[in-house]
């Protein structure tokens, strides 16, 4: 693959991949590059597409991580909190997220700043959606996915920046979705409020949710009480090959910048 420069200063990198077209065969040339750990537990998946998502985003991680850690795959290893979250064994100073869903796969890379990514399938409503809204999103949420053109992309929309920030802060669903709220109107800048935290912990963060095809949305949360940070989507070819990644923006925070002007529009 070839890799995008990725800067030691407040630069995030989110590569984003389709991985419908691998079939069982090519799916063996990806597996090869997993650990035992990691090749077990593909085993464990009863059907082919949450295999095959699974272990191409595992192949694709551990290749991306090599690249900036500079050591071979083989020797990219991990440890993980107490909430499962993993990190990096050698180099601590590389931060990454990972998010597989429906033949979407987005990896989010960046040095010295916790991160978060979430991928979601927004073409196809979910039955009683709203019924989740109700369970895990505040009214003021709950309202904007009422008013929306489309319903279900908002609550999708919401979800995913709820489950980066989550991710990013090393707690997964161990922390309630209802702990952390947002909002955007036409002018796309992202309302953040943690409730379990003070009010000055919200300008910590920097957010951004993308439609980055048709299919799917993209969210990530990034730790940015170091500093305004800019992000950069890339294409990455499930077969080999990246390329820079034009999506639309859904929200951002303000602080939030672009490593490209095409990069989002």
């Amino acid at each position: 693959m070839d890799f995008p420069e990725l800067s030691r200063e407040r630069h995030v990198l989110i590569f984003v991949a389709r991985t419908h077209a691998i079939d069982a065969r090519e799916l063996a040339r990806f597996a090869a590059a997993l650990s035992e750990e990691e090749a077990a537990r593909a085993e464990k998946f009863l059907f082919f597409p949450n295999k095959r998502d699974y272990v191409i985003a595992h192949s694709l991680l551990r290749e991306i991580l090599a690249h900036y850690a500079g050591v071979p795959a083989s020797d990219v290893s991990f440890v993980r909190n107490r909430f499962g979250k993993p990190a990096l064994a050698r180099d601590a100073r590389l931060q990454f997220n990972l998010s597989h869903c429906d033949g979407g796969v987005a990896i989010a890379v960046g040095f010295d700043m916790r991160i978060g990514v979430d991928i979601e399938d927004a073409s196809i409503a979910r039955a009683r959606y709203a019924d989740i809204a109700a369970q895990y999103f505040s009214d003021i949420e709950q309202a904007a996915i009422h008013a929306a053109a489309d319903g279900f992309a908002r609550f999708i929309e919401t979800w995913t920046l709820k489950e980066a920030y989550l991710k990013a802060i090393g707690l997964g669903l161990a922390k309630p979705l209802a702990d952390c709220r947002f909002v955007w109107r036409d002018d796309r800048i992202v309302r953040f409020r943690d409730v379990t935290q003070a009010d000055a912990h919200a300008h910590a963060w920097a957010f951004g949710a993308f439609a980055v095809d048709a299919r799917y949305r993209v969210a990530v949360a990034v730790d940015a009480s170091g500093g305004a940070c800019s992000i950069e989507l890339v294409r990455a070819g499930a077969t080999g090959g990246a390329r820079p990644l034009q999506a639309s923006v859904v929200c951002r925070s303000p602080d939030l910048r672009f490593a490209h002007d095409a990069c989002c529009v």
